[in-house]
């Protein structure tokens, strides 16, 4: 199950590629901006204002993330490239070139990801990607999963030191940062009679002491880190499970969840899968149980979610995957779910004003090739799970604190979100 990162007051935000046909639902505004002479000519947006405060060219943008008052957009006309823009008016900020390995390396398929993180409750961007490292000394030439941390302003707050960085195949789609700290695993040496042991060091960004953490197994095990609690495997023979480490106390184990898988946070919570089918809501610091339904079945044993996406305005966790449900975040109590035959497949990519905007997946033809036509966005709202838009045809989309930043027709154009009562 692909690991969805979602935070408290932070939208987290995916490309979502979309084919030429297909609309949203109501009018289509026409406005220009700054006298660039770029102008939208796009659907109407649920949850955000019909004309925009700027329009500005596009630099080809990939992926597009969200985060605080900034946008940070993975570009690839010329290698890949990182420019990270103002929301509020459009201006460039910073650039970064990125040298990645071009095939795709990481576990989710992906050359380059953007991802949502905090150092010490602000917001940054995180750049994840596989680089070469050249031959020095006596080592090697080698490829290492690097992770490049970027604030709002664009500026570089911490980078994977060169040699330190995980081989990315092992590390799947787990860098060497996360929640403000740079995390490091080395392996023990083990014995004939015992597998070998291993310590993860987490090193918090901005300064303190490193906290080590003793593992059981021969490669990282974290999967999320909540405020000062780290959320780690529990391995144990035929009894997989997960445990809370209290980073603020030397690393003691401060709760375990055993039988379960991570799926996610939320806030402070913790989102777990059990292997009886269920979805438990976690408090991250504690361990206490705040919720625990039962997720329906999709006919193969799971609901088959597979990522989440947590809206602060609805207090509203959506999943997506196989089918998409709809949680209330305060009393774990399940909204919606897309019942029925035959549900089309979406995945949670960005909220904005209690709108969740879903990922349609391409479905395959009848001789199993990938279906032609329009992908498009399909717009949720977070209470119901009413469908207020379908066919949204945007190519990228990045939602942060009160903006929209849309990229259509060769531009880049910035909206401010609609309020909510």
């Amino acid at each position: 199950m692909l690991i969805a990162r979602i935070r408290f007051a932070l939208v987290v935000l995916v490309v979502m590629g979309a084919a030429a046909c297909g609309g949203g639902d109501g009018e289509k505004p026409r406005a220009e901006s700054r006298n660039t002479g770029i102008s939208y000519d796009g659907p109407a947006l649920p949850g955000v204002e019909g004309r925009p405060l700027w329009s500005v060219p596009s630099p080809g943008s990939a992926v597009m993330l969200g985060y605080g008052n900034a946008v940070a957009m993975l570009g690839t006309r010329q290698g890949y490239q990182v420019t990270v823009l103002d929301a509020a008016t459009g201006k460039t900020l910073q650039r970064h070139q990125i040298n990645a390995v071009e095939r795709p390396v990481l576990r989710s398929g992906e050359p380059v990801r953007l991802l949502g993180d905090t150092v010490r409750g602000r917001p940054v961007a995180v750049v994840r990607f596989s680089e070469r490292i050249p031959a020095s000394g006596t080592r090697q030439e080698r490829e290492q999963l690097t992770d490049l941390v970027l604030d709002t302003a664009g500026g570089q707050l911490w980078r994977t030191p060169p040699g330190s960085g995980g081989d990315p195949v092992a590390q799947g789609d787990r860098g060497t940062f996360n929640g403000g700290y740079a995390i490091a695993h080395t392996k023990g040496q083990g014995t004939p009679d015992k597998a070998p042991e291993g310590t993860t060091r987490f090193q918090p960004i901005g300064g303190g002491g490193p906290v080590d953490v003793p593992a059981s197994y021969d490669s990282d095990d974290v999967y999320d880190v909540v405020g000062d609690t780290a959320v780690m495997r529990e391995d144990k023979v035929l009894d997989d499970g997960v445990r809370g480490v209290d980073l603020a106390r030397g690393g003691k184990v401060a709760w375990r969840v055993p039988k379960a898988v991570h799926v996610a946070t939320a806030g402070t919570d913790v989102l777990l899968e059990t292997t009886a089918g269920r979805l438990r809501l976690v408090d991250a610091a504690t361990g206490r149980r705040r919720a625990d339904i039962a997720l329906p079945d999709d006919g193969g044993g799971r609901y088959g979610i597979r990522a989440w996406l947590y809206d602060p305005v609805t207090r509203a966790l959506v999943g997506g995957g196989r089918r998409a449900v709809i949680v209330d975040a305060d009393t774990g109590r399940l909204r919606w779910s897309q019942d029925g035959s035959n549900p089309r497949p979406m995945t949670p990519v960005a909220s904005a004003a209690g709108v969740t905007f879903m990922a349609l997946d391409r479905q395959p033809t009848a001789d199993r090739t990938a279906q032609p036509g329009r992908a498009g966005l399909l717009a949720l709202d977070n209470r119901t799970g009413r469908v207020v838009a379908d066919g949204i045809a945007v190519t990228a989309l990045a939602v942060g604190d009160g903006f929209a930043v849309v990229e259509h027709g060769g531009g880049l154009h910035g909206f401010r979100l609609k309020a909510t009562g």
